[in-house]
């Protein structure tokens, strides 16, 4: 082509924010944090991940750190950022302790203001490039594939876990100090990951009605297919995710049929199952009645159920415990919660006791991977495993034989909440903070979620309705 028609030829068109932001989900970055042990850069590496991932920094924000910009009094940071604008951000106090970390025990005496320093002379400040390579070698240990290779993966990431947990777009735009609010509207589109269980029903939808020869949605198939789910409640899922898909393709076909949603989901949650104290010690002693198919297994669901009983913790919580959860002075840190929060839990003496010696045998196994709780493979046990084996505990301790639902495992949460509400004092203030306290420990992330069982467990209900009795009486409570 000529050069004068060179110029006449249009570009392809490049819209700017047009893709889809690029992560790694909350588990894969806890991965590659704790990738960083067993070598003499572990130290800055951990507290150079932790900067990026949960603060969102820039790579060259996190080089150009200086002493001066930490106030440790206040728990903040200042942050040079893009256009050379100074903010301050909260410093997490996971991030403070690596640092303080780093400092004390790796960074060698080196007289320049940057925190954060080569360790192998000549030294002297990381670089932008050398921030980028403690990401990409971190990627490489942790055996991750990311989408891409470099200290802004980080960054994404920590938007993305914001946007799941449900802050606001004007909030993360505040965290990364973004100047326009369509910056920050571009990690919407992660939010697409939420429609990946809708995907997973609608294609099993697919699969079924074209079995059926059917190529346009059709009431009756929608409602037949729907009536193979479990429960009620599971048949009005599945059936108002056809009405949906139903409304939008009938604008545009008007063959396709609009089924009527049938089922009615249950307003009302069941009873839970409130395990006596005898009754947890007969599940712990029931293990013993477990074969013994790979090592540590009856004392790893001793430990387990124990920790479950103690802390109310749930299923997924305590398999998704690693050994980098299990803190100092008897404190596990919870991660991957129901709501995408991290939270705190302490330890009763007796149960970091329990805890310390199954870790102590624990840690003799040669193996990989770091999950707390293994399976015969070595790796994170699923929670159909542990189900089944709970059902066989419970078979064998004869707990409700007869009950028609059967205890389940996820009843030793509720059990523990319930004896912590009954040992609760009766004075509206103490009350209160019970509360507040407990909803915490448990990570609701509504104090709805811990007033039910106020309502759901029948002991309670009767206190409650003894002190009423005596406040109307106007005796003492």
């Amino acid at each position: 082509m000529s050069s004068g028609y060179a110029i006449c030829h249009p570009r392809f068109a490049s819209w700017q924010l047009s893709s889809v932001p690029r992560f790694l989900v909350s588990e894969d970055v806890e991965r590659v944090i704790g990738s960083c042990t067993g070598y003499i850069n572990g130290l800055r590496d951990r507290a150079v991940l932790l900067l990026l991932a949960r603060l969102g920094l820039r790579a060259s924000e996190v080089a150009q750190l200086k002493f001066t910009d930490i106030d440790w009094r206040n728990g903040r940071i200042l942050v040079c950022g893009k256009g050379r604008r100074q903010e301050a951000l909260p410093l997490p106090q996971d991030v403070g302790d690596a640092i303080l970390l780093y400092l004390d025990h790796s960074r060698p005496a080196l007289q320049v203001p940057e925190v954060f320093t080569t360790v192998l002379a000549p030294c002297r400040a990381l670089t932008r490039a050398a921030v980028s390579h403690i990401v990409r070698s971190a990627l490489r240990r942790a055996g991750i594939k990311a989408p891409i290779n470099g200290a802004h993966v980080l960054r994404h990431s920590a938007a993305t876990t914001m946007l799941r947990q449900g802050v606001s777009l004007a909030g993360i735009g505040a965290v990364l100090r973004h100047r326009s609010p369509m910056t920050t509207a571009h990690y919407a589109k992660a939010l697409g990951f939420k429609l990946r269980e809708l995907s997973r029903t609608l294609r099993a939808f697919a699969r079924f009605a074209d079995a059926r020869g059917n190529a346009h949605v059709r009431a009756s198939t929608a409602v037949e297919w729907a009536m193979e789910a479990p429960s009620p409640n599971a048949r009005h899922v599945r059936l108002q995710s056809i009405v949906h898909l139903a409304r939008f393709l009938h604008a545009e076909d008007p063959t396709h049929e609009i089924p009527s949603n049938l089922f009615h989901a249950s307003k009302c949650r069941p009873l839970p199952y409130i395990y006596a104290p005898e009754e947890v010690e007969q599940l712990i002693g029931a293990v013993c009645g477990l074969r013994e198919t790979y090592p540590l297994r009856c004392q790893m669901y001793a430990t387990m159920i124990g920790l479950i009983a103690s802390t109310g913790l749930r299923l997924s919580e305590a398999l998704d415990l690693r050994l980098y959860d299990v803190l100092p002075d008897g404190v596990l840190q919870i991660r991957c919660t129901k709501f995408g929060k991290i939270r705190f839990v302490p330890l009763h003496p007796t149960a970091a006791k329990a805890l310390d010696r199954y870790l102590e045998a624990r840690r003799r196994l040669a193996v990989t991977d770091d999950h707390v709780f293994l399976s015969l493979r070595n790796k994170r046990i699923s929670s159909s495993t542990v189900e089944y084996a709970f059902s066989r505990m419970r078979l064998l301790a004869r707990i409700a034989p007869a009950r028609t639902r059967p205890p389940r495992i996820h009843d030793l949460r509720h059990t523990f909440a319930t004896r912590a509400l009954e040992t609760c004092a009766t004075q509206r203030e103490a009350v209160g903070s019970h509360f507040v306290a407990l909803a915490t420990y448990l990570g609701h992330a509504d104090i709805t979620s811990t007033y039910w069982y106020l309502e759901a467990t029948p002991e309670l209900m009767t206190k409650i309705a003894a002190a009423a009795e005596a406040l109307i009486a106007g005796e003492a409570i």
